[in-house]
C-alpha cells in the first residue's frame, strides 16, 4: 500500500479539525445546562447558613474528587519575599511558603504604589495555568495571560 496523496491527507486533516472543532462547540453549548443541572441542589434562596450547608457536598467532592488532599501535617509557612517587580505602577514581590519538607509554594504579590497608607482595595487571586508562570501574568504578553495582573495592577490604564 502506498503512501497517501497531500490533498487526500489535507481533507483528512481538516475533516478532523472540524470535528474536534464542532465537539468543542458542542460541550461550550452544554456546559450552563450541566452545571446548573450538577449544582441544582445548592440552596441560594434561604440565606447564608443554608447556602453554606448545601455547598459542603460540592466542597467534599472538589476536595476529594477533583484538587486532592493531602494527609499529611504542613510545614510551618516560614514566609518569605523579595521584590521582583518594580514598574512606575507597582511593586510585584515574589512571595515563599513552605508546605512540606523541600516542597514550597510560590507567587507574586503586585502592590499598587499609589495606594495610601490605611487604604483598603480587594484583592484578586489569580492562578495560571499547568503549563504558565506567575510571569505570565505580568510580563511577556503570553497569548493565555496577556499580563492580566499587571493590568489589574495598573487599573487597567493600560488596556
Amino acid at each position: 500500500m502506498g503512501l497517501r496523496s497531500q490533498p487526500e491527507t489535507d481533507r483528512r486533516l481538516a475533516r478532523q479539525y472540524q470535528e474536534l472543532s464542532n465537539f468543542s462547540q458542542r460541550l461550550m453549548d452544554e456546559g450552563p445546562h450541566v452545571r446548573a443541572q450538577f449544582t441544582a441542589r445548592i440552596d441560594r434562596s434561604a440565606g447564608l447558613e443554608k447556602y453554606a450547608t448545601s455547598v459542603e457536598p460540592y466542597r467534599a467532592y472538589l476536595r476529594e474528587e477533583i484538587i486532592g488532599a493531602f494527609d499529611r501535617k504542613l510545614e510551618p509557612p516560614a514566609p518569605r519575599t523579595r521584590l521582583r517587580y518594580d514598574d512606575p505602577a507597582f511593586r510585584g514581590y515574589e512571595v515563599v511558603l513552605d508546605v512540606f519538607p523541600d516542597v514550597f509554594f510560590y507567587g507574586t504579590l503586585l502592590v499598587p504604589k499609589d495606594l495610601a497608607p490605611g487604604e483598603r482595595r480587594p484583592v484578586v487571586v489569580c492562578q495560571h495555568g499547568l503549563g504558565g508562570r506567575t510571569e505570565d501574568t505580568i510580563v511577556g504578553d503570553k497569548t493565555s495571560y496577556r499580563d492580566f495582573g499587571a493590568h489589574l495592577a495598573h487599573g487597567f490604564q493600560s488596556i
